[in-house]
């Protein structure tokens, strides 16, 4: 299941526009929540080509096409995930696919491992399936709504100092100082949007390169 779906690269990981990211100290080992073959008691943990042939098959499944893993993992020269490799210091996947004609995407950095983070988005995959069979598919249609048609990338098109409401003649340490302002209303910690906060990280990288010193 392979194609340019949204457009985006299996390799290195393209985050989903505006889904918040988990920092770094509180992700976690999934090591031992998803073991190999559990039933047999063989405690093995599970590898990435397991975990990426059960995305696959919950997707199928589904009925989705056109699926991109997206990771910063190094595939094989047939577009899967190369096993035994190092964990890569960003462990997020991100999955882009169709569904019911629509594009959709789902991704998941909460634990260390990306195996474990591959696995979790193939249970949420099935765990939506066995919503949809017992009863519950205009749930899982409203459900999906939210990883629908994603928001417009941010293209940095919107001047610099209308997104940061100063003058254009601004001094570097006026737009610092504008930039933490506003930072503290957008951030997602503090009740904010992801998307907004993201162009206002655009506008300050373009204004400091245009900014005064002095």
């Amino acid at each position: 299941m392979t194609s340019t779906a949204h457009h985006k690269t299996p390799y290195p990981l393209e985050w989903p526009t505006g889904w918040k990211r988990t920092p770094d100290n509180d992700r976690t080992e999934g090591k031992y929540r998803y073991m190999k073959a559990r039933a047999t008691g063989n405690g093995r943990q599970i590898t990435i080509h397991q975990a990426q042939q059960g995305l696959y098959a919950e997707l199928e499944r589904l009925g989705a096409e056109r699926l991109i893993i997206s990771s910063n993992l190094v595939r094989n020269l047939d577009g899967t995930i190369r096993s035994n490799q190092r964990t890569p210091d960003d462990p997020g996947i991100a999955i882009y696919f169709k569904w019911n004609g629509k594009n959709m995407t789902m991704a998941m950095d909460d634990f260390i491992e990306p195996e474990c983070n591959v696995r979790r988005l193939a249970l949420a995959i099935q765990a939506m399936r066995d919503l949809a069979r017992n009863g519950g598919g205009t749930m899982m249609e409203r459900a999906f709504t939210g990883f629908a048609a994603l928001p417009a990338p941010i293209t940095g098109t919107e001047p610099w100092y209308s997104v940061l409401n100063i003058s254009p003649d601004a001094t570097v340490p006026e737009i610092k100082t504008r930039y933490r302002s506003m930072a503290k209303q957008l951030h997602s910690d503090t009740g904010g949007e992801d998307i907004r906060m993201a162009a206002l990280n655009v506008a300050r990288d373009q204004a400091l390169k245009q900014g005064r010193d002095q």
